[in-house]
């Protein structure tokens, strides 16, 4: 029961893999429709995820286990083994699935700042208040106190 569970999520996630690696190509492309399509696609795997892991607390519950640590540890069903592969597996294909992620994330940062440096280079517009540095903060709005550090009717004189 386990291993079938551990087997559903594995092809969910590469569905989810496929289906991101689709929205990076959109993203590249800039195709509204793909894009639209890879995210109601990805919304719908994220649901299927959510009910595999829902059955596996409910089969390892039924089993009497928590998670799936204690069934590796403790259990001496003829599937342990098979088990801990295909958990290794799970974490492999989660990782791939972060590294598609941050692809996307830096694609799509890298566009907002190329953006931004054409807006100042050929119209000389500052960029936008909106936009936030890697680490989180507005760069913009120091460069805004430097600008106004000395009240007006200092600079009037």
């Amino acid at each position: 029961m386990l291993k079938d569970n551990f087997e559903r999520q594995i092809d969910v996630l590469n569905s989810m893999i496929q289906a991101f690696k689709e929205l990076e190509k959109a993203v590249v492309v800039r195709d509204i429709n793909l894009l639209s399509k890879s995210s109601v696609s990805i919304e719908e795997l994220t649901l299927d995820i959510d009910r595999v892991e829902s059955e596996r607390t409910q089969i390892l519950q039924s089993l009497g286990f928590i998670t799936v640590k204690d069934y590796v540890e403790s259990s001496n069903f003829p599937d342990v083994e098979d088990v801990s592969f295909l958990s290794v597996e799970v974490v492999e294909k989660l990782n791939e699935l972060m590294i598609i992620m941050d692809e996307i994330r830096q694609l799509m940062q890298f566009e907002n700042q190329y953006a931004e440096f054409l807006n100042y280079f050929i119209k000389g517009i500052q960029p936008s208040t909106y936009s936030f540095s890697q680490n989180g903060q507005n760069d913009n709005i120091n460069s805004m106190r430097s600008n106004y550090t000395r009240p007006l009717y200092d600079q009037l004189k």
